[in-house]
């Protein structure tokens, strides 16, 4: 069963609820159905939606989600534009294991290697 343009314009507009911008302020969901439509269907991108695909994105990520603030962009852009044009190797650093040599982000080296690595020797 196919989802209906307005299942999935209420969709992201309950996605926002909540949600806080990168300077700690509220992202309110200003479209009517719509100008959310109209935006989509203008981009040409309406049947590419979603991850790996294309998004609705704020410009510079910043303000709500109303005329003139969002674009479509694709989800990898949206990223970048999220995090400030870092690449993710920038926000986590890939680290290597002394004990096996093995490298990876903080987290999942700290979980399987490092002090808990099977070569490290007691």
């Amino acid at each position: 069963m196919s989802r209906t343009t307005k299942q999935l314009y209420k969709d992201h507009k309950d996605n926002t609820i909540g949600r806080i911008d990168k300077h700690g302020n509220p992202i309110k969901f200003k479209l009517s159905y719509e100008e959310w439509l109209r935006i989509w269907e203008d981009s040409g991108h309406f049947n590419e939606r979603g991850l790996g695909g294309y998004v609705m994105g704020r410009i510079d990520d910043t303000g709500n989600y109303e005329v003139g603030n969002v674009h479509i962009i694709t989800h990898a852009q949206n990223n970048r534009e999220s995090t400030g044009g870092f690449k993710p190797n920038q926000l986590h650093p890939i680290i290597e294991c002394p004990h096996c040599q093995k490298a990876g982000n903080r987290g999942m080296m700290h979980r399987w290697h490092l002090d808990n690595c099977k070569q490290r020797k007691l």
